[in-house]
């Protein structure tokens, strides 16, 4: 099963076994959601961001620590 997330408001829900699209069109919203063996896929502009950020990282030297410091910052802890 393939969801598309953008513009979806998700509280509780429990997805399994699916592939969860997200193009960063719209927001989406993901509160106290479990995911059970699913794959995110990342297309349009939400894939072409990610992409962008893979390509600084592979270029190496100092565009690979300010990746690494944009996922820091973006790290939860509990």
């Amino acid at each position: 099963m393939r969801i598309n997330l953008d513009g979806g408001t998700y509280e509780g829900c429990t997805f399994r076994n699916c592939t969860l699209l997200y193009s960063g069109m719209l927001p989406v919203s993901l509160n106290k959601c479990f995911f059970e063996n699913c794959v995110w896929d990342f297309i349009g502009p939400a894939g072409n961001a990610l992409a962008f950020m893979r390509d600084l990282y592979i270029a190496g030297g100092d565009q690979r620590e300010q990746v690494q410091d944009v996922l820091d910052k973006i790290k939860v802890t509990s």
